[in-house]
Parts: structure tokens; C-alpha cells; sequence
């Protein structure tokens, strides 16, 4: 397995081969992870130039000072033109030079800003020629001693052709000698010194005749093939500058912003978007008046500051107040960002519009499976990684491609495309062949491709090696998918020697986010042959590590030989710790609910009670002697628990009464299911429904409940545990034991 930093960009190249691990944060500056540039802008200032061009010539080369990521990158500008007749033979118009300066503070950029103001066109006796060859040898002198990994870039911006003057040939002789200088020896020479020229062709005199061999026989280097452009519609440079030049000269990424109308006192937002997998980004604002206000604002709709770290992120300004402002972002929050501009009242209708450029840095890894054994395939994964916070997305790689290649002694190249996991973005399968003339050491190679990104990695083989006898065969076991932060989980790593020699075997966990850690790192084999028992390998989260798929893989090599035994990613995800709800929720919810009906049956059981001895429901009748009803009173519409009534004319034939108040006091309360009634001089008595009481030969005391169906048979009553017509049972006694009163 091997790890290295892919760039992301508008083609992006080879990435170092020696990897870092991801607790490394890398090179500091705007472009971390991505190579700084010492960059020659050249401005023709030739007589041709009208003063529109001119000021588009002055704002590509402010974009492209502006629009530079990385911090430690240099920027040069040069003003050309070209001897002519007026000038003297011994004593040539020097070009106007603003020197080589470093980007890293806004002062210093603003240096080379207020030196791109003071371009313009040359007079006759200034040398206003356009001469190609010149400013060319001045810029790759300026850049053939730049830093080995630096970027060496000539923009060459002009508004016509080659156009010379030699005292000794015609107007057309020389410019044809100069042209074969361009090609023998001008180019040939930028070539030599990794020089890349890019070519910009302003309005409709500027020709490709020119421009296009400078591009592309100068140095191609990591990012896309050099070009040059025309731009016949000086307005468009914009557009084109961005899109076609710089974002593919420095590996970035452009996304165009459409133009929006912005009127007199009115505002509005522009949206532009930033994928997580950018680690810089920078977002340039073009308006048509300097007084217009912009404010940029995060995927939080949040303000951000002009000048300022927050956290992991830092802004930088360049060009305030002027019509072209541009934020520069390292470690961009990924999402839509928000630029919102407001005109002043009393300005004019203008066109506004934000367009975003980003670089991006990946952390990959490649893993092989199995042994390379001549005419037998092996298994290959590639998995990309953000190096940052951030989860891949399927959307942005889409366009991604994967191939792995195979190289060694004893046959020819051969490749395999890899494809894409459905479930886990960033991931890539797939397997290659080792051919069966194979008589070496082996190379295997993981080439990723697409919009903006190339990056290779190599995992070489120092031998072929034939498992099984006299062999070291190893497995990673992974059971959990899943671990909270600040806990542990355990790989197991079965072994099986068949060396016949001891071995300590060294287990990594490589390219893990920081926060991750395997705590045994070495095992040891004896010599006894057969599979071991599977040894048990700890790895911990820490608290603070965000959740997310833990990036990287597991690696078991021999700690002398160096020979790697296996190789696994991990497919684990740290989730968040789960809330006292989570965690205790079913338990809570019994409990709850247990409380709920313990609650509620309390409750039914007080107004149960309650309305059990309510006495609404009761009428208190008088049969005659053959059971015919003959008086009643109804008990009070009011709740209660007790009803009070009286009894007069008893023992007068045909003559008793129930009244409410007056007679003989009687007093009426529920019990169970049926009715107690008591008297001053006569013991209480438990009547049900079809009860009745004797008060004399002629007149009988019983009642009537609405909460029970009337059965004067008693039948339905003495099923349910009542009494017989005509039986009371005494209130302490069982009411299935009758009591004939």
C-alpha cells in the first residue's frame, strides 16, 4: 500500500510518490499541498493598443495577481513593445519591469497591483514594435533560476503579431527572422528552463500564427496542455482569462458566473459553489462601480471577515474597493456561498457577477490484496480521501476516473480501468493480471484521472512471491462497523507462518484522520507452522475526532524484510455517541408509560370510586303487596354518595310515601354492586336490584339503578352474584348469604 497527495485542480500531475501522513498539515500558504509558481506576466504596450485594450490587458493581469492561491508564488510584469526606426541602435528602449515579488501579504500584492496601473501604451520614440522574442528571453531570465518545484508560468497578453524592426532588412525580412528565432531558439530555450507559455490574443488584430507554437512547444508541465486563445470581444476577457488560462495553468478549478443586472439602490445575491474536496478557493467579485458594496457570506449565509483566521479557515482580500474584488480562501467551508452587492442610490444599471476558482488536495491510498504470482490477478483497491474535514460525495467525483498499470521485467505494460464502489464515495475496486512472463520486480501503479485531477502512485514489489510454502500469510478481521468517539474497537489479524522461521510482524494504521491510533504495533510469529490464533488489535478514537468514515488502511509488514503481508481498508464509520434518550429511550418510554398507567389506573380507580358511589342513578320505589309500583323518588341530579329520603304512612294501607325531607329518615348509599339502606332503629341492609324490603304486610321498599337493566325476575342479578327477590343480605355479611327480612 502507498500514499500520496493528489492534486485537484484543472489537471493536476504526478503527486510525490513518498506520501505524508495525515497528521502532517503539509505546506503552509494559500495552496497547501500544491506547488507555488514564479509567474511572468507579459502586457504588449504597443502602438496598436487603443485604451480599452489597454484596460483589459491591465484587469487580465490584475486577475491573474489576484487569483494566485498559493502565498509563497512570485509574480513579475512586464511591459513590452519593440525597437524601431526611431530608436537609437545603441541604446534600446528597456522594457518596463515590475519586479519579481512575493504574494505573500496583501501589501506586497498590492505592489504589483499599483505597478499594473502604470502600464500604457508606448510612443514611437519609446520603441512600439511588437517584439515577441524580447520579452521572452527577459522572462525565462527571470525564471531559469526559480525553485525545482516551483511552477515556471509566462502570460503573454498582447493585441497583435510579431512586428520587428531591423536596420539591416525590409519590414518583412524582419519579422520573418524574427519568427525563426521565436521557433530555433526562443521557444527552445523556454523549453529547456521549464518555462510553460500561455498566450492571450486581444481584440481582432491578434493572430494565433504566433501565440500557438509559443504554447505548445514551450514546457508542458504537471496541469493541462498549454493553449493559446483569441478573445475578439475584448469584454469577454473575463470569462476566458479565468476559465481558459490561469485556472488551467495552476490546477484549479473555474465555475463562470452568469452576469446579473444590479440597479440604482437595489442588491443581490450571487451564488457560487465550493465542493468539500477544495482546500483553497478564491471567489473573484467584477462590478461596474467602485462605490458597490460586497459581502461575502458562508454556506451558513454567515458574514465572513475580509482579513482573519477563523479556525481552520483564512480570509484574505485582495483588491478592496476596486471593481474587481477577490476573497481568498484557505480551507474553504465546502457548500454555496452568498455574494451579495449593493449598489449606491443615483448609480446606473450595471452588470455584476462572482465566479470561483478552487484547488483541492486527496490523501490516497492504494491497497493490493493478495500476491503477485505470474498469470494470476490481484486484487486492487484505491480509495481517495479529503484532506480535509468534509465526507467525499459521488457528485464531486463524477468525473473521476481510476486505472491501475502494471510494469516490470519480462513483459510489457498492461492496465486495468478500477471502478467505483455504489456505496462508498471515493473508493475503487477492480484487479490486474500479472502477466505470466513476469521474471522480476514488479510496479504497480494507480492512476487518477478527471476534470482537474491526476495524481499517480506506485506500490512496487522488490520480488515475485509464490504464496504458500515458505510463505507468511496474513488476514485483517474486521467485525464492527461502527465506533463512537472516545471509544475502542478491535481487528483481529489471524496469521499463518509456513517459513519455518520466527517473524515480528509491524501493523500500521496509514493515513488515518489525527485522533485515530492502533495501540499494538507489533506482533510476534514463532516458528511453529500453522495458523495462529487470531491476534487482537486495538484501535481507539479519540473524543474529539468528528464523526465520519475513518480514512486510511491497516497494513501488516515484516519488520526486518519489509515484505508486506496484507493490506485492508477499514470500513468503519465513527457515529456520535448516542443521547441519554437514545441510549435509555425504550427503557424510558417503558418507564414512562408504566407511570403513565399506573397514573391512569390510579386515576380510574379514584373515579371509578368516586362515580361507583354516586348515587344519581338510583330511584327508591314502594311495591304493594302484589309488587306493583305504586310510589318513587328519584335521587338529586347533584353528585353525591349518599341519598337522604323519608318514609311516611307506613302501616296505613295504600298510604306510605317517599319524601325527601319529613317522616321516617332513611338513608340510601352504594355498596359494590348493589344498595345499602339503614334506618334509625333497623339495621342496615344490602338490597340489588329486584331486593326488596318488607316495611309492612301491604308495603315493600325496593329501587330502581339506571346503570343496571331492570329484571324484575332477579334472574340477571343472582347470575351476577345478587340475591333473590324479596332477600336483603346484612352489609357485613357475604352477599351470596341471604337474610329473608
Amino acid at each position: 500500500m502507498l500514499t500520496s497527495l493528489v492534486a485537484v485542480g484543472a489537471g493536476a500531475g504526478p503527486a510525490s510518490a513518498a506520501g505524508r501522513p495525515r497528521s502532517d498539515p503539509g505546506p503552509t500558504g494559500s495552496a497547501a499541498g500544491l506547488a507555488p509558481a514564479n509567474i511572468v506576466i507579459a502586457v504588449d504596450e504597443s502602438g496598436s493598443i487603443t485604451p480599452d485594450k489597454m484596460a483589459q490587458e491591465k484587469a487580465a493581469a490584475t486577475s491573474i495577481l489576484y487569483d494566485e492561491f498559493n502565498q509563497q508564488s512570485s509574480v513579475e510584469v512586464i511591459g513590452f513593445g519593440g525597437r524601431d526606426e526611431y530608436e537609437s541602435a545603441t541604446n534600446p528602449q528597456a522594457p518596463t519591469i515590475c519586479p519579481m515579488t512575493p504574494l505573500s501579504t496583501p501589501v506586497q500584492r498590492g505592489s504589483v497591483a499599483t505597478c499594473v496601473s502604470g502600464l500604457a501604451r508606448r510612443s514611437d520614440q519609446e520603441g512600439n514594435n511588437t517584439d515577441f522574442n524580447a520579452v521572452l528571453d527577459q522572462a525565462v531570465t527571470d525564471l531559469r533560476n526559480a525553485p525545482a518545484s516551483y511552477q515556471r508560468l509566462v502570460f503573454l497578453l498582447t493585441d497583435g503579431v510579431m512586428q520587428v524592426y531591423n536596420p539591416n532588412a525590409g519590414s518583412d525580412d524582419a519579422t520573418r527572422l524574427a519568427r525563426a528565432i521565436l521557433t530555433n531558439q526562443t521557444i527552445p530555450d523556454a523549453l529547456a528552463a521549464h518555462v510553460s507559455i500561455w498566450g492571450l490574443g486581444f481584440g481582432t488584430d491578434a493572430k494565433l500564427d504566433d501565440l500557438t507554437p509559443m504554447a505548445q512547444h514551450s514546457y508542458q508541465d504537471q496541469c493541462a496542455a498549454n493553449r493559446a486563445q483569441l478573445v475578439p470581444d475584448v469584454s469577454e476577457t473575463r470569462t476566458t482569462l479565468l476559465a481558459q488560462f490561469f485556472a488551467s495553468a495552476r490546477c484549479a478549478v473555474f465555475k463562470n458566473g452568469n452576469l446579473v443586472p444590479l440597479s440604482s439602490g437595489s442588491t443581490v445575491d450571487v451564488p457560487v459553489d465550493i465542493p468539500v474536496i477544495a482546500t483553497s478557493g478564491a471567489i473573484e467579485v467584477l462590478t461596474g462601480d467602485p462605490q458597490d458594496k460586497v459581502v461575502f457570506e458562508d454556506p451558513h449565509q454567515n458574514p465572513v471577515p475580509t482579513t482573519d483566521t477563523v479556525g481552520a479557515t483564512h480570509y484574505e482580500l485582495e483588491g478592496s474597493g476596486g471593481v474587481i474584488q477577490t476573497l481568498q480562501i484557505t480551507n474553504p467551508p465546502p457548500g454555496t456561498w452568498h455574494v451579495v452587492i449593493s449598489a449606491p442610490a443615483g448609480s446606473p444599471v450595471q452588470s455584476v457577477a462572482a465566479d470561483v476558482l478552487w484547488q483541492g488536495r486527496l490523501t490516497s491510498d492504494i491497497v493490493v490484496d493478495g500476491d503477485a504470482v505470474p498469470g494470476q490477478p490481484v486484487a486492487v483497491d484505491v480509495e481517495l480521501i479529503a484532506s480535509r474535514d468534509g465526507a467525499l460525495t459521488a457528485d464531486a467525483l463524477k468525473d473521476v476516473k481510476v486505472v491501475a498499470g502494471m510494469s516490470g521485467t519480462g513483459f510489457d505494460p498492461v492496465s486495468t480501468p478500477l471502478q467505483a464502489d455504489s456505496g462508498r464515495p471515493g473508493l475503487y475496486h477492480g484487479s490486474i493480471t500479472v502477466p505470466p512472463s513476469a521474471t522480476g520486480g514488479l510496479t504497480l501503479t494507480g492512476l487518477v484521472t478527471g476534470p482537474g485531477v491526476a495524481a499517480q502512485q506506485n506500490v512496487s514489489y522488490p520480488q515475485l512471491r509464490v504464496p504458500g510454502a515458505g510463505s507468511v500469510n496474513a488476514n485483517f478481521i474486521i467485525g464492527s462497523t461502527t465506533v463512537h468517539p472516545g471509544d475502542d474497537f478491535t481487528v483481529m489479524l489471524q496469521l499463518e507462518n509456513q517459513s519455518g522461521r520466527a517473524h515480528t510482524v509491524t501493523v500500521e494504521l496509514q493515513d488515518a484522520q489525527p485522533g485515530v491510533t492502533l495501540r499494538q504495533p507489533t506482533v510476534s510469529l514463532s516458528s511453529d507452522s500453522g495458523v495462529r490464533p487470531p491476534v487482537p488489535l486495538t484501535i481507539h478514537v479519540d473524543r474529539a475526532v468528528r464523526p465520519g468514515r475513518i480514512s486510511g488502511a491497516l497494513t501488516a509488514t515484516d519488520t526486518d524484510t519489509k515484505q508486506q503481508y496484507t493490506s485492508r481498508f477499514l470500513p468503519v464509520d465513527i457515529v456520535p455517541p448516542p443521547s441519554f434518550v437514545q441510549k435509555y429511550g425504550l427503557w424510558l418510554a417503558l418507564g414512562l408509560g408504566l407511570l403513565v398507567a399506573v397514573v391512569f389506573a390510579v386515576a380510574w380507580a379514584i373515579r371509578s370510586r368516586l362515580r361507583g358511589g354516586d348515587v344519581r342513578d338510583i330511584t327508591m320505589t314502594l311495591f304493594d303487596r302484589y309488587g306493583d309500583i305504586y310510589e318513587q323518588l328519584p335521587a338529586p341530579s347533584v353528585p353525591a354518595t349518599r341519598f337522604p329520603f323519608g318514609l311516611v304512612g307506613v302501616g296505613d294501607e295504600g298510604q306510605g310515601r317517599l319524601v325527601r325531607v319529613g317522616g321516617v329518615q332513611w338513608v340510601a348509599r352504594r355498596r359494590r354492586n348493589g344498595l345499602m339502606v339503614s334506618s334509625e332503629g333497623r339495621d342496615p341492609a344490602v338490597l340489588y336490584v329486584g331486593d326488596r324490603i318488607a316495611l309492612s304486610e301491604d308495603i315493600n321498599l325496593g329501587y330502581e339503578d339506571r346503570r343496571v337493566r331492570q329484571d324484575r325476575t332477579g334472574l340477571l342479578d343472582r347470575l351476577l352474584g345478587g340475591r333473590d327477590p324479596g332477600t336483603a343480605a346484612d352489609p357485613g355479611e357475604d352477599p351470596q348469604t341471604p337474610e329473608v327480612v
